[in-house]
Parts: C-alpha cells; structure tokens; sequence
C-alpha cells in the first residue's frame, strides 16, 4: 500500500520515562548493570563518533561489564551508528577537499562562503600567512539536522523497536533523528504511523545500580537543551517496498542521510532487484548533484541530503550487511553487475576511483557475537557478521 494510501495518523509523543515503565524493569530480562540506559547520553561529539569503533568501546563508553550480553540485542543499532559515524568521516572529507581546492564558496552553508571571503586567505602575501596561528581550528561539519536514516527489510528489529533508541544516546547533544523502518514485514495496522520519544538526559539518570553511573566520557557535551523537539528520536513505520516509497518518502521527510539493511541476502532474494536498481540510481544522482559540497554546515542547515541546499536525489551512505562472507561477496557481484548493466561499471570498483559508487565489503565490527549454524555450509556466519558499504563518491 502506497504511503499516501494511509491514513494520517497523530504521532504518539513518549518520554523515555514513561516507554520504560511501561515495558517494566524486566522487559530485556537483564539487570540495570548489564543494560544500556535508554535515560541518559553519555556525553560525546562530533569527534568521538568513530571512536565508538567495536562491542569494547562501545561498552566502555556505556558502563557494561565485558560480560554483559547487551551485545546480543544491540547489532541492529550499533550498525546504524557505523553508518552514521561514516557518514561524518564523508562529510569531513568533502570539507577538506573544497578547502584544499579553494573552492569556498561552491555549495558552502550560507554565510560560511562569505566570512572566508573576508578573511583573505588567498590574497595575503605568503608572509603574512607564515604569521597566522598554525592551529587555527575550524569546527568540524555538523551533522544533518534532522539526521534522516532508512532501516529497510525490518523483521526482528520491529518487535524490539525500543532498543533503537540507544541511537539517540550515542549522538551529540540536540542532534534530531528520523528513523524509518521501511518493509513488508511491517504490521498493516502500523503502516503510516510514528512514534517521537524525547531526548535523553545529560549524565547518569540516578536510579541505584544503573549501568550510567558507570559511563565514560568522551569530552564534554557541546551544548544540551531541555526543549522536548531538541535531540528527539522520531520513529516511523511503513509497509511495503523501499523502491515503491522512497520518492514519497523523500518529498514528505526529505532524502535520507544513509539506507540500512539488516541481514539483507540480497543476492539470496531477487525481490532485492527493483529496490537494489532504485537505490543504486538515486546514489548516483547524489554522487552528481552533492559534488564538491562540505556537508549540512555549522550554521543552522536544514540538511534535507549531503549538500548546503539538500540538493541530494538519495542517500550518500548504503549498507547491506548479511550473514557470511559468501553472501556479501555475491551482493557485492550483484551490485557490480547492475552497475555495468546501467553504464557505471567503470566507476564502482574499489577506493581507487573519484567518483561514482564506492563499494567496500568486510567483516561487521557489531556482529552479533554468537555464531549461526547452517545445515549447508560451514562458513563462519553471525547475525550481520559481513557489511558490504556504498558511498556515493562526487568528483573531486
């Protein structure tokens, strides 16, 4: 059923209080100590989002003793975090590049192109140049705000949807996120409707016992805000097939930042084709029309896709992850031949290449750590144990 085909529904409005006891104390049957607290951020920034980098950062980060099994329930959203942390690395490369190109006032946030103008920085002589501080530091890109994500082909992660709100703990301060979970496994009664629950709290959230208390931190927070739209997680359902909304999707919510699949098999299901061609499409008009751009900004962008003006036609980021390193491989294939088959196979074949589609397969840091047994291969295989990564790569 087409997204326009629903029903406009009221969005329920949640605080993370409220969600959690509802759910009761028991409802991941582990203790305070051994679970991640869906009451408080542990305060990070903009630079610490890549050093949340396996299951041991992460728990240091969190305050988990190495023996709790929170790793068990949380692969779905660490892997949504490693998107959003490439992401980042993304946007700070693009912002290096025009830098080192000159080009500061091609696709820049308004005002940014103007306050270098006047700076001068290209007509100084070289002396005057030698004489400016060495470690004049810039700010690193900002974060798309609302940072917009697309989980597609949902099953598991539908009935255990709270957890996706430990997404909202490991990102910045005042950081908006949209989350749409995007399927046909998606329940007809829940198609259309959504969910925002409020921010997390600053520091630990006072309950004995509670694994916050225990908490590192990784700098402190670059500002918080009481406001309930500040840093708030908005959840959203839809059923049916990515390719046949992501263009309502788009003109509704904007384009988004980054697609995750979990656990795909894409080249194990030819249902994946059409979505697969959809999406590889729309990163290519991305790859194009986000060329040269540094990013959402640090003043204010609305950040509907990678560059100043959301000028994006689709996601810049895509991950497919799956069980085996098989599996991936054949995906990566699949990707390939398409690629070929639509003109662009001599874009997309590793990191060597400036533009087009970079596709990069490997093991998932956040596998599910808990091997899966097949009855027709012996591959090592775990619960998103392999990612195979696209980047919509603009010519530099």
């Amino acid at each position: 059923m087409p997204a326009a085909a629903a029903a406009a529904a009221a969005t329920a409005s949640l605080s993370r209080e409220g969600l959690l006891a509802a759910l009761g104390p028991d409802w991941l049957g582990l203790s305070p100590g051994q679970a991640p607290c869906l009451l408080s951020r542990t305060p990070v920034q903009l630079s610490s989002l890549t050093l949340i980098d396996s299951w041991p950062s992460y728990y240091r980060l969190r305050g988990l003793a190495l023996e709790s099994p929170a790793a068990l329930l949380l692969d779905a959203t660490l892997t949504l975090h490693t998107a959003v942390a490439r992401l980042h690395q993304q946007l700070c490369s693009l912002h290096r590049q025009q830098r080192q190109l000159g080009g500061t006032d091609r696709q820049l946030p308004a005002g940014q192109g103007q306050a270098e103008a006047q700076e001068g920085r290209h007509q100084q002589p070289a002396g005057n140049r030698r004489q400016q501080p060495a470690a004049a530091a810039r700010p690193l890109p900002a974060l798309p705000q609302p940072l917009v994500l697309h989980l597609i082909g949902p099953q598991r992660e539908l009935d255990a949807w709270p957890l996706l709100l430990e997404l909202g703990c490991l990102l910045p301060p005042g950081q908006q996120l949209e989350l749409h979970l995007i399927g046909p496994e998606v329940p007809p009664w829940a198609h259309g409707r959504s969910v925002r629950v409020t921010a997390p709290a600053e520091g630990p959230c006072g309950r004995p016992g509670c694994s916050c208390t225990n908490a590192a931190s990784l700098g402190s927070p670059q500002g918080s805000s009481t406001d309930g739209c500040a840093g708030s997680q908005m959840l959203f359902f839809w059923r049916g097939e990515w390719h046949e909304l992501a263009a309502e999707l788009a003109q509704r919510h904007g384009a988004p930042h980054a697609v995750v699949a979990p656990n795909a098999g894409l080249a194990a299901y030819m249902s994946w084709v059409p979505t697969l061609q959809h999406l590889l499409a729309s990163m290519q008009q991305a790859a194009g029309s986000c060329a040269g751009s540094a990013g959402a900004g640090e003043s204010g962008s609305t950040g509907r896709g990678i560059s100043a003006d959301g000028g994006c036609a689709g996601p810049p980021m895509c991950c497919f992850t799956d069980f085996n390193a098989e599996a991936v491989h054949r995906a990566r294939q699949l990707c390939e031949h398409l690629l070929e088959a639509s003109g662009d196979g001599g874009r997309c074949s590793g990191s060597t290449k400036s533009s087009g589609i970079r596709l990069e397969a490997g093991m998932h840091a956040f596998r599910k750590p808990a091997a899966v047994l097949a009855a027709d291969h012996a591959l090592p295989s775990a619960s998103n144990g392999f990612a195979l990564w696209l980047t919509a790569r603009p010519p530099v």
